[in-house]
């Protein structure tokens, strides 16, 4: 018990604050992959038909892969011990946050994976706009909560013609 209370220094704390601690991520290994995720644009959205074909036909993209290739669509392991999952691992039919995965592409160098991830777009986000409004006089402060799905498309009124998914 010579440790409590005594000052242990630290054996990396010099490379720490100098910069040169190597870590997992600085490393790299000849003929790796680099894998980047496509991630969800809006809070809020339905996910379908999403096309993953441009990416797939790129030059240098080795795979492209959507909730359809994922076995089990969950993080860590607790669903054998009867512990449901609350996350998916990929995004399946809906996005429930912004910047969720949604999609993740294995390509030979850092510009072709970022190239594909572009080349990934949905047409059209839809999401859910919510307001507020009293339903009985101000005194009692109860309020409601309303939901209402709208498109949303750059250059364009919302619910233009346009698909409410993606």
């Amino acid at each position: 018990m010579k440790a409590v209370g005594a000052r242990i220094p630290r054996y990396d704390g010099i490379a720490h604050v100098t910069g040169r601690t190597q870590y997992v991520d600085d490393l790299r290994i000849h003929g790796s992959l680099v894998v980047k995720a496509f991630r969800s644009p809006v809070h809020r959205a339905n996910v379908r038909n999403l096309d993953t074909s441009k990416a797939e036909a790129m030059k240098g993209v080795k795979a492209v892969v959507t909730w359809k290739d994922v076995p089990v669509l969950e993080y860590g392991h607790l669903s054998g011990l009867g512990i449901p999952a609350d996350e998916p691992l990929l995004a399946k039919d809906e996005v429930r946050y912004l910047g969720q995965p949604i999609a993740v592409v294995a390509a030979e160098d850092e510009d072709t994976a970022m190239a594909a991830v572009e080349a990934i777009r949905p047409p059209a986000p839809s999401r859910y706009n919510c307001w507020l409004s009293s339903s009985v006089p101000e005194e009692s402060n109860r309020f409601t909560m309303s939901y209402r799905r709208t498109t949303v498309v750059p250059g364009k009124a919302a619910g233009a013609g346009v698909p409410e998914h993606w």
